[in-house]
């Protein structure tokens, strides 16, 4: 199935989030309406990263998030370098 990507529309906020962790999982056609990185301090849990997604992902108006990708990277701090957890997601929305 090849991916449609419309990131220009605007769409009325939705209520409920389907999440997928791969493409395969997916049964609908869908357009992707929107991508989004969400992080924070490696204090913060990756359920409140993803929580933080999914709320953006309903005021965009998307059905489903597809996450992309859960890691951390290192950003310049001071003296050092500080830990952050990332968590890549395409929004999406059913046709």
């Amino acid at each position: 199935m090849e991916e449609e990507v419309n990131t220009n529309k605007e769409y009325e906020p939705t209520n409920s989030i389907d999440i997928y962790f791969s493409k395969e999982e997916i049964e609908k056609e869908y357009t992707v309406i929107g991508y989004a990185v969400g992080s924070g301090s490696s204090y913060v849990s990756n359920d409140k990263i993803q929580k933080k997604l999914i709320d953006e992902a309903k005021n965009k108006g998307a059905d489903a998030i597809l996450i992309t990708g859960i890691g951390k990277s290192n950003i310049p701090s001071g003296v050092g370098s500080e830990e952050e957890r990332q968590i890549n997601a395409s929004f999406l929305k059913y046709k």
